[in-house]
């Protein structure tokens, strides 16, 4: 995937976080990591309560 793939994946798939797909493509994919792992958190954290 080059870096303009990627950019355009992070503009399609997160429209509210505008600032994610900036950096390089090891940074990008650690911001996408880690807002799906929150993400994932939130829903656990939802279920348990």
């Amino acid at each position: 995937m080059t870096v303009y793939e990627l950019f355009e994946y992070v503009r399609t798939n997160y429209p509210e976080n505008e600032d994610l797909g900036l950096g390089s493509k090891k940074i990008v994919i650690r911001k996408i990591l880690n807002l799906e792992r929150n993400r994932m958190n939130e829903q656990e954290g939802l279920k348990e309560d």
